[in-house]
């Protein structure tokens, strides 16, 4: 493009978009600046595209459930009765595929591992509870850093039981914005929200 005249049109044409760019592209390119600003009225933000704004529903969301041997299997049982009344899907993330037996004899089916699974393929994390369960949990290095990556990335935790010890491991907390603990109901509302912005993060 050796044209003068184009490339004047193709500043003109910037100028349209941010005046300070086409300003720098025609003292690059040797022609004159824009004659006067054509800077967009638009904004870097839209309201309609907002995930602010769109409908709330647990419905679809991914929870990745962290447990192991020994986990609490009422309260497990539980949760996981509630989150599909939710229409929520849950994978049980444990170190080793395969069946994970519960303090009661009660046996799940680990889904993935801690390396072949990830936080980010996830919408929430759910700790679950039981001694043993969460002394193995918090032995494993991964287990915290899936913890601590949702954490960071605005998602709903939640923990019941001995598995909040992992989450203030991981968090330094449990509390604050889209951190449940012991309530089910609670932490299908924090899901719902998808991500929790007002988090502060450190």
């Amino acid at each position: 493009m050796k044209s003068k005249d184009v490339q004047q049109q193709v500043v003109d044409v910037f100028s349209n978009v941010d005046a300070e760019l086409a300003e720098r592209i025609a003292k690059g390119v040797g022609v004159n600046p824009p004659s006067k600003d054509h800077d967009s009225d638009e904004t870097f933000r839209s309201p309609a595209l907002s995930q602010a704004n769109t409908v709330k529903t647990a419905a679809t969301r991914q929870i990745a459930v962290l447990a192991d041997h020994g986990f609490a299997d009422e309260e497990l049982k539980q949760a996981l009765s509630v989150f599909k009344q939710a229409g929520v899907r849950a994978d049980i993330i444990s170190p080793a595929l395969g069946a994970i037996k519960g303090e009661n004899g009660t046996q799940l089916e680990a889904a993935a591992t801690f390396l072949t699974a990830d936080s980010v393929l996830y919408d929430a994390v759910y700790i679950a509870g039981g001694k043993q369960n969460i002394e193995s949990l918090k032995a494993q290095k991964a287990a915290k850093d899936f913890v601590s990556e949702a954490f960071s990335h605005y998602k709903a935790i939640g923990a019941a039981g001995e598995g909040k010890e992992l989450l203030t491991l991981a968090a330094g907390t449990v509390q604050g914005p889209g951190l449940v603990a012991d309530d089910n109901d609670r932490f299908i509302n924090a899901v719902a929200e998808h991500r929790h912005w007002d988090r502060e993060i450190s």
